[in-house]
């Protein structure tokens, strides 16, 4: 097909989190992140991309705005690893590579489907515990419903950002991207809390301990069995915005055909 061009982009930014442990504010605890992609351009305004990004998040009670937060005392932090697929459409005319075709920039929205992988953890006395496998809602007490969740899980990434020619090889790329998922437990807290006197014979002390690390809690005596300890009406979501460096490797002197 005429017309199209091809690019590969590297990207570094930040990216964060809002769930339950922060239910509001954007940007908070941003971690670094990278990402890499391939983008297939059709014509002026259309493109397809296919890349991947690797990320941390995290998310602190103790930075929340309500007392609740500060009385839960909960936190974690997650590696993320994404690979997504993306349409993109530039709202003004541009044609990457080309200095006298297309606008010089444009604003451009993308939309698509991403697939990702995570594993909830917090500090804890100098160390980095993984928080699912101590089924810190009691996934597996007698009696529970609640079912062990996975590591992977996926996601509709949905974003804005601006495209900036350079030079007939190489262009700008600003973007922020926002992730809606469909897991809970992305920070490892989406129900109730379960019985910590079950908790402390059948998972052990440190689960119950990183179960219901709240500031009256005392292990295996805790109150707040049965009580809300996350919405799970509301699923996680995490964000990505990053400045990417752009590179056209098909042959800029080709005339393409209908002036593309």
């Amino acid at each position: 097909m005429k017309g199209q061009t091809h690019e590969l982009g590297f990207g570094l930014g930040g990216m964060y989190y809002q769930g339950d442990i922060n239910p509001e504010v954007p940007f908070q605890q941003s971690q670094w992140a990278f990402q890499a992609f391939y983008r297939k351009n059709f014509g002026y305004h259309w493109s397809i991309r296919a890349g991947g990004l690797i990320g941390k998040v995290r998310g602190d009670d103790s930075l929340g705005s309500y007392d609740f937060q500060t009385y839960r005392n909960l936190r974690f932090e997650t590696a993320i690893y994404e690979g997504h697929g993306l349409l993109e459409f530039n709202f003004l005319p541009y044609r990457p590579g080309r200095t006298n075709k297309g606008g010089a920039w444009t604003p451009f929205v993308f939309a698509g489907l991403s697939l990702f992988y995570f594993s909830p953890q917090v500090q804890y006395n100098g160390s980095l515990i993984d928080l699912a496998t101590l089924n810190t809602e009691g996934q597996n007490l007698p009696g529970s419903t609640l079912e062990d969740y996975g590591f992977v899980s996926m996601a509709i990434p949905f974003g804005a950002g601006i495209k900036l020619k350079l030079s007939n090889r190489f262009s700008l790329l600003g973007e922020w991207g926002m992730r809606m998922t469909f897991t809970d437990y992305l920070d490892d807290v989406s129900y109730r809390y379960p019985n910590q006197a079950q908790m402390v014979i059948i998972n052990g002390q440190l689960a119950s301990e990183l179960s219901d690390p709240s500031m009256g809690g005392t292990v295996g005596g805790s109150t707040l069995s049965g009580y809300q300890r996350g919405t799970s009406n509301n699923l996680d979501w995490y964000s990505f915005f990053n400045v990417s460096l752009v590179f056209k490797f098909n042959d800029p002197s080709i005339c393409y055909m209908n002036g593309l």
